[in-house]
């Protein structure tokens, strides 16, 4: 159903414009929200790339969740998820900011130049209409897409603390803890004040407070 404002919208375009015919931007409007409702229907439908079972259950819970952790054995297409969700609501989003972080420089970069460009951009010709560029210099590695919306890969270090995002995702949850122990080490030994380290030592313990749940979690599960 659509609200007032929605229904006479397509008044707003000229004349020459094909959202100017009310019937194409209702169109638009189902659309859109049939696919925002279900992203692995947008993935293989307008995207054309194909999913298996496992892959469409974790676009679905990525896709309606605030907070979704994936624990995954090696080999099982984290990261192919990572760089497909990410475009899903990088397209059907406009002005999306979405922040991969990663626990290594080259793992960064892998997400955009071994996964979207070498992978998913050959697969799907609409991914390649809907992406304007991607940065893969020294210092930046970033997708930016036509309609205002980017990725943004990052190492997850202090270099990142400049980085804004709509949507935020950690590649390598577990890794991004141990990456603090040198702080954590500096500031018993007194290198480091506690201002210094009050960032570091709150982001620490949102981490071990989201670790210890999903490890308690899992551990429920196998006693059941």
């Amino acid at each position: 159903m659509l609200d007032k404002y929605q229904k006479i919208i397509y008044k707003k375009f000229p004349q020459s414009s094909w959202l100017s015919n009310r019937e194409h931007l209702e169109h638009l409007f189902e659309w859109t929200t049939l696919y925002r409702r279900n992203l692995p229907v947008f993935v293989e439908h307008y995207l054309g790339i194909n999913l298996h079972w496992y892959q469409i259950i974790w676009l679905y819970l990525l896709n309606i969740h605030i907070t979704t952790v994936i624990i995954a054995g090696r080999a099982s297409a984290k990261s192919f998820i990572i760089a497909v969700f990410a475009c899903a609501k990088c397209i059907l989003y406009p002005n999306t900011q979405a922040v991969i972080v990663s626990g290594t420089k080259n793992q960064a970069s892998l997400i955009v130049k071994e996964k979207i460009q070498k992978e998913l951009m050959p697969r799907s010709e609409n991914l390649r209409r809907e992406i304007a560029r991607i940065k893969t210099n020294t210092h930046d590695i970033e997708v930016i897409f036509r309609n205002g919306s980017s990725i943004a890969v990052v190492v997850g270090n202090e270099n990142a603390l400049g980085y804004r995002s709509t949507l935020l995702i950690y590649e390598e949850f577990k890794i991004l803890l141990s990456q603090s122990d040198y702080k954590a080490l500096k500031h018993a030994d007194g290198a480091l004040t506690d201002e210094e380290y009050e960032e570091t030592r709150l982001k620490r313990a949102e981490f071990r407070e989201k670790i210890n749940e999903l490890e308690a979690e899992l551990e429920s599960l196998k006693i059941s």
